[in-house]
């Protein structure tokens, strides 16, 4: 399925799916991209649930302008990740930085990004 990315192609497809195909198809900065998008979800979606089994109000709106980082330290703050996650979290959203402003990705990138939306999948599926 080289076919690309586009909406026709995606539909159905849950996130990890879609993540599993950036990589099929060697599509690393997309994959970096939805990695940190769905990510930032994830995290939002433990956290309000933390407040909620805590019985603890919280505005939903202050955690949707939450930026990716805060997210992942609020995260590891409220013990909801580990150590481990945190740095993981953290290292994919620092790969998306850097691949914004790239025009060619060497190897050693191609391996890390690989790696990265690896991990990506794992958080997402726990």
């Amino acid at each position: 399925m080289n076919e690309g990315f586009t909406m026709e192609n995606l539909t159905g497809l849950n996130h990890l799916e879609v993540l599993q195909l950036t990589i099929n198809n060697k599509n690393w900065v997309k994959g970096i991209i939805l990695s940190t998008e769905y990510l930032k979800r994830y995290g939002m979606d433990k956290i309000e649930d933390y407040f909620e089994i805590n019985g603890i109000e919280i505005d939903e709106k202050k955690i949707k302008k939450l930026k990716y980082e805060q997210i992942v330290l609020t995260l590891f703050a409220l013990r909801l990740i580990n150590k481990k996650t945190y740095r993981a979290m953290l290292k994919i959203i620092k790969r998306r930085e850097k691949l914004l402003n790239k025009k060619e990705i060497n190897y050693i990138e191609v391996k890390e990004c690989e790696k990265l939306i690896k991990n990506a999948i794992e958080i997402l599926q726990n």
